[in-house]
Formats: structure tokens, C-alpha cells, sequence
């Protein structure tokens, strides 16, 4: 399992305040070289499921954990992610 936390932290007082976490966790199918996963998104602290996701055939060995968190991301929130790329342009 992978755990990704994403935490505001003060850098005036040093307080930490969690903005949210990504669990990843290989459903136990695939390979030796590729691999499935299933991803969920939590919005502060709780463990309140915000959004789901899923990776197929990730090639494990080649490709690094980014990768699979933005493949994860991607499939969970996908309107989100274009919405972004088009506030860049």
C-alpha cells in the first residue's frame, strides 16, 4: 500500500493541518511486471472517501510511484485535472 498525505504546514506557528490523503493499494492481480490498483482520495482528516480510482496494467517495474499517482488521480477526478490544465493556458 501506498500512502500519500498532503499537509499545510504554518510557517509561522509550525502547525500541520492535513488537507488530505491518496491510499493505493495493488488489488492483488497482475504479475511479477504489471500490476492493478485501486486508489481512493480523502478530503482532511476523517477517512471520508471523496473520490475513487483505479490504475490497470501498470507497468511496475518501468514506471515510478508518480506515475501512478497521477495515473490515479486521473481516473478518479478527471474534470478536475482538465479544469486545471486549461487555468494554465
Amino acid at each position: 500500500m501506498i500512502r500519500v498525505t498532503v499537509e499545510l504546514v504554518s510557517a509561522r506557528t509550525g502547525k500541520v493541518e492535513v488537507l488530505g490523503r491518496a491510499i493505493i493499494a495493488n488489488d492483488g492481480t497482475g504479475g511479477e511486471y504489471e500490476a492493478s490498483y485501486d486508489a481512493r482520495f480523502e478530503k482532511r482528516r476523517g477517512g471520508h472517501v471523496w473520490k475513487r480510482g483505479r490504475v490497470e496494467g501498470f507497468k511496475r517495474k518501468s514506471a515510478g510511484v508518480w506515475e501512478l499517482l497521477a495515473l490515479a488521480l486521473n481516473d478518479a477526478i478527471p474534470d478536475l485535472i482538465a479544469k486545471a490544465r486549461r487555468a494554465r493556458r
